[in-house]
């Protein structure tokens, strides 16, 4: 077998082991984001969940302080109006700042009401958003369990044949082919009319010739 070969062996069997590991990785990538965004997905729903109950405090204390000076209100309205107040200059002033007391919190609970509404909307808009989280990080992690396995397995076949097509490459092309590598260039390219069609560049017909005769292996200029 000519080294040309030889070296066509380790490429693809570099290239299924390429291929397997970077099919593990995305998968593993999808299920790692899908972990990342169901734990952001649960803390955006807790957190609409927390924010409409504090809304909800905040209605509920502003309602008693509403009933506070509605009662306040109507029972000084009785009293001036029946003229038992004991005091009806004292009367009047309690009056006008239980009404605007009244009319502050009726305010505060109409801006509540919205305010609570918004929330609601959000909460629900969240708990969607989190079910749908939680389903996609169940299929990512499914598609990784489905795959995890066949894929180590796969890839430990791949490496040992990569390894015994490695050991029949005579070392002096090795160095080479390792630096194309680590360059992340093809270690054989393709000529067509004496042109390499990765870079470009014309071929000497003495090196094509040599390299389709099986007599040696050359390395493009380009």
């Amino acid at each position: 077998m000519c080294s040309s070969d030889l070296i066509s062996n380790v490429w693809q069997a570099d290239v299924r082991s390429d291929t397997l590991r970077a099919e593990h990785e995305k998968l593993v990538s999808a299920t790692t984001a899908a972990i990342a965004a169901n734990k952001q997905a649960v803390a955006a729903r807790d957190a609409a969940i927390a924010a409409l109950a504090a809304l909800k405090d905040r209605e509920r204390a502003n309602n008693r302080e509403l009933d506070t000076y509605t009662q306040k209100r109507d029972t000084t309205r009785r009293m001036i109006e029946g003229g038992t107040a004991p005091d009806y200059a004292a009367a009047e002033r309690q009056l006008a700042n239980c009404i605007a007391k009244v009319d502050e919190h009726e305010t505060i609970a109409l801006e509540l009401l919205e305010l609570i509404d918004a929330a609601v909307a959000t909460k629900a808009a969240a708990e969607t958003a989190c079910g749908k989280a939680a389903d996609a990080e169940k299929e990512a992690r499914a598609a990784l369990g489905a795959r995890d396995a066949g894929l180590r397995t796969e890839l430990a076949a791949a490496l040992a044949e990569r390894e015994a097509r490695w050991k029949e490459l005579h070392h002096e092309y090795q160095p080479a082919y390792m630096e194309q590598r680590r360059r992340k260039r093809p270690a054989l390219v393709v000529v067509n009319e004496a042109v390499c069609t990765t870079c470009q560049m014309r071929v000497a017909p003495q090196k094509i010739v040599e390299t389709q005769l099986g007599k040696g292996i050359h390395t493009c200029a380009g």
